[in-house]
This record gives structure tokens, sequence and C-alpha cells, in this order.
């Protein structure tokens, strides 16, 4: 498959796309024809595709072209997993895996199931985090901006009508270069901690998993995929190993898949799940005794399940949290700012005004 036919879906296609073919399986329809069903035609020459507008068209067209490029990679004998590999360009690492449990559990709907279901709870965080958000992070944003160019434009005006008139001491003059310059490199230093935690975030490495808050959400959101797919694997017969392996495909911080994948590895030399998975687990270890449940006579594919809903409850609440606090400390930010201005500059300007009523 040529690189033309590399397609990247937004997390609203996946779910598009998913949720068409989910539907098709459900009603009896084979995977390999659902495919082919829910490309349909190019909705750019259809009357709802015209309607819709361009943006939607694209959209369609997207979950569209693959549909019909994994369709046809299956055509040619690629399993569903690797056809869509070959189809998408990243993608969600937890609808990869989902796609690789309906290739080895052989039970697609499930695996669709699972993984409609997940791209919904993806959506519903994002949404509910941007929605408390946006709004604080507009008035931080505009906050920035405004003291930037309030420190850039007034001080040196100021400065040079008192170096001019003389009407206050050099102290005075001094104190607003000198806030003029602290003030401008916190409202910089304040856009740039929030751009590096974002690229830290993004790099998907063990510094993200240490962000405050978030990179716990993050790591809570990268174990609930692992312990889906994993009792998913269990639930459909398929061995530890296999489904470990399957598993940490859900994964995408780098960190986190590296050290399951050493947890997997050291269960397949003989060593217990718990005493594997601890160290891997990081700040949630403790989720390791899970397995050693199953040593003790329960049910793995049970307790892996029960783990993911400990897991759920644990990715809602961490939201929740996250939800709440993230206007208080983007206003509490800006309000440092507005607090700063006031303190370092505009006490020199109220002299100033007092010197020019008395001149």
């Amino acid at each position: 498959m040529g690189d033309l036919d590399v397609t990247r879906l937004r997390a609203r296609e996946e779910l598009d796309l998913v949720e068409r073919v989910g539907a098709l399986v459900d009603a009896g329809v084979p995977l390999y024809d659902a495919f082919a069903l829910a490309g349909g035609p190019d909705p750019g020459r259809t009357v709802a595709g015209r309607r819709c507008g361009r943006g939607r068209g694209r959209r369609l067209r997207r979950v569209d072209t693959v549909c019909a490029n994994v369709h046809r990679g299956m055509r040619r004998g690629e399993s569903v997993g690797e056809a869509f590999a070959a189809a998408v360009r990243g993608g969600d690492p937890m609808l990869r895996a989902m796609l690789l449990l309906a290739d080895e559990a052989g039970d697609p709907a499930e695996a669709l199931k699972l993984a409609r279901a997940h791209l919904h709870s993806r959506l519903a965080r994002a949404d509910r985090f941007a929605g408390a958000a946006i709004y604080p992070t507009l008035v931080v944003a505009l906050t920035v901006c405004g003291v930037v160019l309030f420190a850039a434009v007034v001080p040196p005006a100021v400065e040079r009508f008192v170096s001019t008139t003389g009407l206050l001491g050099p102290e005075s003059a001094g104190s607003v270069a000198a806030g003029s310059s602290l003030l401008a490199a916190a409202a910089i230093g304040t856009a740039a901690l929030g751009a590096g935690a974002a690229a830290v975030w993004r790099a998907r490495g063990r510094s993200a998993l240490r962000l405050p808050l978030v990179g716990r959400v993050t790591f809570a959101c990268e174990l609930l995929s692992f312990a889906t797919v994993l009792s998913g694997m269990l639930a459909a017969g398929a061995p530890m190993a296999s489904a470990i392996r399957t598993a940490t495909a859900s994964v995408s911080n780098h960190w986190l898949r590296g050290g399951i994948g050493e947890a997997a590895r050291r269960i397949e030399r003989g060593e217990p799940a718990e005493a594997a998975f601890t160290p891997a687990f990081g700040r949630y270890g403790f989720l390791a005794r899970w397995f050693a449940l199953a040593g003790a006579g329960a049910d793995l594919g049970t307790t892996v399940a029960g783990m993911a809903g400990w897991l759920r409850r644990e990715v809602d609440r961490l939201t929740d949290r996250l939800a709440a606090l993230a206007e208080p400390v983007l206003v509490l930010a800006a309000g440092g700012l507005l607090f700063a201005a006031a303190a370092l500059l505009v006490r020199p300007l109220f002299e100033l005004y007092g010197a020019l009523d008395a001149w």
C-alpha cells in the first residue's frame, strides 16, 4: 500500500468508523464485507455529502478511504489489524489493539464494542476538560498578551517622560524599567511553562507521567486501556503471554509500554505476574496484587476485569478533579500576572501623577 493511501484519523473519525463497522457486524455482516459497506459512496458526490459542508465532507471521505483501504488489504490476505495499521497513520492504540483482539479471538463484535466504549469515554473526558478549561485558558492568554504589550509600551514611554522632565528621582525611574522587564519575563515564562508542559505530555515519555495531576490521569488511562484489552483477550481464551503482548499494543506511552513488555518477558521466564507487574505499573504498582488473586484460585479473566473496572472509576474521578481544578489554577495564574503589574508598575505611575499635580 503506497504512502498516498495512508490516512490520519482524528478521534471522532475513529469513533465514526467503529460505529459504522460495528453496526454492520452486529447485524450479522462479516467483518470483511462490513468494511466494504461502511465506506459507501464518495460523500462529495452525493447530495447529503454536499449539504453537510466541506469540513464534514472531508471527514466522511477520510473514513471512507480508510474503510476501502482496510477492505483492500483484507482482500489481499492481510488480517484486519495489519490492514488497519497500513491504512492509518498513528491512530488510537486502543483501537489498534482491539482490532488485533478481533483477529486473535475471532469475535469482532465484542472487540468493536469495547473500542466504541473506549472512544466514547475518551471523547467525553476530553470534552469535559475542554469545557472547564477553555474560558480560563482564554483569560490567561489574553492576560499574558496584555501584560507583555503593557510592559513593552507603557514603561519606556514613562521612562522617557521622566528623564525629560526630571519629575521623579532615578530610583523611581529605575523601578519602572526593572518592573517592566520582570513583568514581561513573568508573562513569557507563564506561556513557556504551559507550552513546555504540553510538549512533555506529547512526548509520551516517563516525564509525561510525572506531570502534576495530568500525568496521573494519563497513567490511569494507559493502564485502563491495557487492562481492558487484557481482559478481552483472557475472556476469549488467549494464553497469558499472548494476551499481554496484544494488550501492550494499546499503551501509547513509550516508557510504560517498555515496562509492561519487560514484565511480559519476565512472566514468560516463569516469574509470578504480581512480582513482574509491580515495577512496571509505577505509582499504581499495588494493582499487580490483582494478579495474586488468580494465584489464590480466582479466575484470572474475572480479576483483570475487576481491575479494569476500578481503573475506569479512577479515571472518571481524576478527570472530574482535573476539570474542577483547571479553572481556579488558570485564573490564579492570570490574577498573579495582574497583581505583579500592579505591584511593579502602577505604584510608580501614581507617584508620577502626584509629581504632575505638584508641578
